[in-house]
């Protein structure tokens, strides 16, 4: 997932743990660095929600979150975030401050990232492919922070497409090895689709599944 990725990136070492050691959703985990609750505040000590109405509480605060998420380390700016969430710009902005604030290490990557681009017009990707973004040099400000925005999003984008392919060569190397009437049909962003002989279909699963989360 992107927003682990960055976090890997940035070093954002408490971003890092809550997604991979202990499994916590992205956005669950910013919408509790920022406002201080976690979803279990809106369910009761066996995991059930409290009420339809805490459900919902927990579902808008989290989609907020996610918005967040996305138009931080898309560099969406304030203007998109106070569109998405409906609320005043001065709002988004101090969110989009606040979010920075409790995850420096992502802020600090970002202005590295952009720093080397406008220095030698390209970015570095997380698996060492560079990308050429000339438009840093335009003279329009609205050029210059296209690139910027670009900038920011190659590194976990393209390392994304990187990790995904790396799990399906793993998988279908494994699938031909055992010999196994089973193979992949398509991919769907950080998904693989296969299809396997019903008699196999577990063991299948189990390796696709070893092969992904490696």
């Amino acid at each position: 997932e992107e927003y682990v990725l960055a976090a890997l990136a940035a070093h954002q070492t408490d971003m890092e743990e809550a997604c991979l050691d202990r499994g916590e959703d992205a956005h669950a985990y910013v919408m509790q660095k920022l406002t201080g609750r976690s979803k279990a505040d809106y369910q009761d000590a066996q995991g059930r929600w409290r009420s339809p109405t805490a459900e919902a509480a927990y579902l808008n605060d989290r989609s907020d979150a996610k918005a967040l998420n996305f138009m931080v380390l898309y560099r969406g700016g304030a203007d998109h975030l106070a569109r998405s969430l409906k609320i005043p710009v001065e709002e988004a902005a101090e969110k989009i401050t606040d979010y920075y604030d409790r995850l420096p290490q992502i802020r600090r990557w970002q202005t590295e990232i952009i720093k080397t681009l406008r220095e030698t017009g390209r970015v570095i990707g997380l698996f060492g492919v560079a990308r050429a973004l000339p438009n840093i040099y335009s003279p329009y400000r609205g050029d210059q922070n296209e690139a910027e925005r670009q900038a920011c999003n190659f590194p976990f984008q393209e390392g994304g497409v990187h990790v995904l392919m790396r799990a399906v060569n793993r998988y279908m190397a494994r699938l031909r090895k055992a010999r196994l009437p089973a193979r992949l049909l398509f991919t769907v962003h950080d998904e693989l689709v296969s299809i396997a002989r019903r008699d196999v279909a577990e063991e299948v699963g189990a390796i696709m599944k070893e092969e992904m989360q490696r």
